[in-house]
């Protein structure tokens, strides 16, 4: 769900779109479902209402007490998108960010990042550190310059930077330029 509402995605191409809210659209807790409607069929015998999208589609998604502060944030956080000039925007913004991280990664042997071009993020942008024993060393400056939560994914390790659309370009050239500076002190 990290790439949720940074860019238009064909909506009509898919039966059923599941994502939690967090990140782009909000707080945890609320999942968004969208359904096209030929898919919308009697819950199966022994399954909970509750699990059937059919009863929240004819609820009109009350059939429990929504998660009300939820769906407020995630109101606010459309609407800040729509201000901002929408899903097309939101992806511009995002292509540049990462281009602007991935190029300060290309230009260092100090930094490796695994993936191919081709397939990288425009949301999280994963690398690591040549010597991976800098690491340590890395997220403690980082973090004294005002740059926090670096670390990368628990199951792979390294640096995962995270470019939400409420991430801002100063963001990522204060991160850039930290990277430079330690690469240059370190490498």
């Amino acid at each position: 769900t990290s790439d949720f509402l940074t860019r238009p995605i064909p909506v009509e191409r898919f039966g059923l779109i599941y994502a939690s809210a967090q990140k782009n659209l909000g707080v945890a807790g609320l999942c968004l479902v969208i359904v096209r409607e030929d898919l919308l069929r009697p819950p199966r015998r022994g399954l909970p209402s509750a699990f059937s999208y059919q009863v929240q589609a004819m609820q009109q998604s009350r059939f429990n007490t929504p998660p009300t502060f939820a769906l407020y944030v995630a109101g606010l956080m459309l609407r800040w998108i729509i201000r901002q000039g929408g899903l097309t925007l939101m992806a511009a913004r995002a292509r540049e960010k990462s281009r602007r991280l991935y190029e300060c990664l290309d230009s260092h042997d100090f930094y490796r990042c695994p993936q191919v071009a081709a397939d990288r993020s425009t949301i999280n942008v994963c690398f690591q550190l040549e010597n991976p024993g800098l690491l340590d060393d890395f997220f403690h400056h980082a973090a004294r310059n005002g740059l926090h939560d670096l670390q990368g994914h628990s199951a792979v390790g390294g640096v995962r930077a995270s470019l939400y659309n409420a991430v801002e370009m100063t963001a990522v050239e204060r991160l850039v330029r930290f990277m430079n500076d330690f690469a240059h002190h370190h490498g």
